[in-house]
C-alpha cells in the first residue's frame, strides 16, 4: 500500500510538471511572438546604417571556448586594424551551468527568457551594424523551427553572416537549413560541413578553427616527469570513443608498466581498466589547465566512429596539442587535410597501428621532438589569428558578395 501511494505520488508530481512545463513554453512562445510583432510593426523606424560596423553573435556563453574561439576573440585582431567589431554575448557561463540540465525541465526556462529579453536588447543595437556575424542561430537553445530574428536582421537591410563549426544541424534541421537559405554568406570550419552547406547556400566559405597560441607551453621533446605521460582531453561523450581503444591502451600499458602513465582530463566520470591512470577534473582546487597540458609528452585524439557528427568536427583538443609542440597520434580527420601521417602527427587506423605508434613514440625522444616540432609548424600556418584574418576580413566584407 506505501509503495503504490509512492508510486501515485510520483506519478501525480510528474503530470504536474509535464503541465507546468507545457504553460511555461506557451507562455515564452506568446512573450516571443509579442516581441516579434512590435520589431515588425517598427522595423522601418529601426532601419538605420554604419558602414563597415561589425556585430558578432556567439551562441555559446561567454568565457564557453566554442564562443569565444571561433567568434569572440577576434574583437582584439579587428579592432588592431581599425575596423569595428563588437561583440554580444547572449547569455554568461554561470548563468548556463546554473540553469540548463539535460532534458525538460523547469529550471531551463530561467535560462530561456533570460537569452530572450537579451537577444531583445542585442536587436535594439545592432540596427547600428551593417554587418551582422551569426554563430548558429539568435536564439541559442531554445528549439525553434523558424529563423524569426534572422528574418527580422534581414528585413532591417543588414549583411547576415551566418557561423557553423559543428553538425548543428542534426539537432534542429529544419532551422539550420531555412537559415542558412536566407543567409547572404556562410563560414564552415571543416570541408564537410563545407559540402553540406555549399549546397543550401552557393555563398559558403572555409574559415579555418583558430585558437590563441600565447598561454600555451612549448614542449621540447623531453620528458617532464619520471614517467612518460600520454594524455587525453575532452568531454563525457568524446571518452565514448577514447573507450574504443582501450585495448590498445591496456596493451601499452603492460608493455611499457613502468615507463608511462595515463592523465584523461574530462568533466565526467570514465571508465577504463588502467593502473597507471589519472583522471583530471576542471573542478578540482588550483587546476590549471595549461599547467596540465605541458606535462603531457604525447597526445591522444581517438574518433573511430564514422559518424556525421564525427566528420564535421574540427577537434579543438588536436590543435592544442600542435600548437604545444606535443606529438600527437590521431585517427584519420578530414577535417585537417593537411595533417601528414609521420609528418606532422602520427595517423592511426586500427588496433596495431595505435599500439605501434604510441610505442614508437615512447621509445623515441627524437621522434617525439621532431613530430612536435613539425606539428607547431603546421599550426602557426594554418590555425592562428593573424594567418586566418585576412581570410575572414574579406569573408566579412560587402565585396565579397
Amino acid at each position: 500500500m506505501v509503495l503504490f501511494f509512492k508510486q501515485m505520488h510520483f506519478l501525480s508530481k510528474n503530470w504536474m510538471n509535464k503541465v507546468l512545463l507545457k504553460i511555461l513554453d506557451s507562455f515564452y512562445i506568446g512573450i516571443l511572438w509579442l516581441i516579434i510583432t512590435a520589431i515588425k510593426t517598427s522595423i522601418f523606424i529601426l532601419k538605420k546604417k554604419k558602414k563597415n560596423r561589425i556585430a558578432a553573435l556567439p551562441y555559446l556563453p561567454k568565457n564557453y571556448p566554442g564562443g569565444n574561439i571561433r567568434i569572440g576573440n577576434w574583437k582584439k585582431h579587428f579592432n588592431n586594424r581599425n575596423q569595428e567589431f563588437d561583440v554580444f554575448w547572449a547569455s554568461e557561463k554561470d548563468q548556463f551551468e546554473k540553469w540548463i540540465t539535460p532534458g525538460l525541465n523547469i529550471k531551463n526556462y530561467f535560462f530561456h527568457f533570460l537569452v530572450l529579453f537579451k537577444r531583445t536588447k542585442t536587436f535594439l543595437k545592432i540596427r547600428n551594424y551593417e554587418i551582422i556575424w551569426l554563430q548558429r542561430n539568435f536564439i541559442p537553445f531554445y528549439p525553434l523551427k523558424d529563423p524569426l530574428f534572422e528574418k527580422l536582421i534581414k528585413k532591417l537591410g543588414k549583411v547576415l553572416i551566418v557561423d557553423y563549426y559543428d553538425a548543428d544541424y542534426l539537432h534542429n534541421k529544419s532551422l539550420v537549413n531555412e537559415t542558412a537559405l536566407i543567409a547572404d554568406k556562410i563560414t564552415v570550419s571543416s570541408p564537410f560541413l563545407f559540402e553540406y552547406f555549399k549546397k543550401i547556400n552557393p555563398y559558403t566559405f572555409l574559415l579555418p578553427l583558430t585558437i590563441e597560441p600565447n598561454k600555451y607551453y612549448q614542449k621540447d621533446g623531453n620528458q617532464k616527469n619520471k614517467e612518460l605521460v600520454i594524455g587525453w582531453m575532452g568531454n563525457p561523450g568524446n571518452a565514448l570513443e577514447l573507450i574504443k581503444i582501450k585495448e590498445a591502451l591496456i596493451a601499452l600499458e603492460k608493455r611499457y608498466s613502468k615507463k608511462i602513465s595515463f592523465e584523461f582530463l574530462c568533466r565526467g566520470e570514465i571508465s577504463l581498466p588502467l593502473k597507471q591512470l589519472k583522471l583530471k577534473k576542471w573542478t578540482e582546487k588550483d587546476f590549471n589547465y595549461y599547467d596540465w597540458l605541458s606535462s603531457v609528452d604525447i597526445g591522444i585524439v581517438p574518433y573511430t566512429s564514422n559518424t556525421e557528427r564525427l566528420r564535421a568536427k574540427s577537434p579543438m583538443k588536436t590543435l592544442e596539442f600542435l600548437c604545444s609542440s606535443i606529438p600527437v597520434v590521431i585517427s584519420p580527420c578530414e577535417s585537417y587535410p593537411e595533417l601528414i601521417h609521420n609528418d606532422n602527427c602520427l595517423i592511426a587506423r586500427d588496433y596495431e597501428e595505435w599500439i605501434n605508434y604510441i610505442s614508437m613514440l615512447i621509445e623515441n625522444p627524437n621522434e617525439r621532438k621532431r613530430i612536435g616540432k613539425s606539428g607547431k609548424f603546421y599550426f602557426n600556418n594554418h590555425h592562428t589569428y593573424t594567418k586566418n584574418i585576412n581570410l575572414l576580413q574579406k569573408i566579412l566584407s560587402l565585396n565579397s558578395i
